[in-house]
């Protein structure tokens, strides 16, 4: 069931903002262009997620449904997020500079994100499966052509899927 529910919606997605191939191609490149001008090292989480997302959205407006409002009301909101978090005192403890984070080792890293989750959710079952699929991501980052681990990510969202 889920997985005809899921093709459905990929393919509703596909119609709406256009090819995968061609929004990741885009995305990487936007990517590099946001880091060639300014290093990870020196921007706010916050201000970096915005901008990833930004050009994300993006993406999808030019390959997909260029006049489709949500991509437009999205990067407007994601803006938004990221000034609000420059100009408020209380986000900046969580927004800190990507310095530290990316000298981290990869279990270390695993670690931190865990503990953030652990932070967000109390319930045993949500904390295993983000975990699971962080585990997933990690494998699949050190493995790319690796379909076991791509799967893996794919079931165990299947899993939460079923059990909404």
């Amino acid at each position: 069931m889920e997985n005809k529910i899921v093709e459905e919606v990929l393919e509703q997605r596909g119609n709406r903002y256009g090819d995968f191939t061609d929004i990741a191609h885009f995305c990487e490149v936007g990517n590099l262009i946001l880091n060639s001008v300014t290093p990870r090292k020196e921007i706010n989480a916050s201000s970096n997620q915005a901008l990833i997302m930004i050009i994300h959205k993006l993406a999808r407006a030019v390959y997909g449904d260029f006049n489709y409002n949500d991509n437009w009301i999205d990067i407007i909101g994601y803006a938004n997020l990221a000034i609000d978090r420059l100009t408020s005192d209380s986000q900046l403890a969580k927004t800190s500079t990507l310095k530290s984070i990316e000298q981290l080792s990869a279990d270390e890293a695993e670690a931190k994100l865990m503990r953030l989750v652990i932070e967000a959710k109390t319930d045993e079952k949500q904390i295993f499966t983000v975990q699971t699929i962080i585990k997933g991501v990690i494998a699949v980052r050190q493995d790319m052509s690796n379909h076991t681990n791509w799967s893996k990510i794919v079931n165990t969202a299947q899993l939460q899927l079923k059990s909404n």
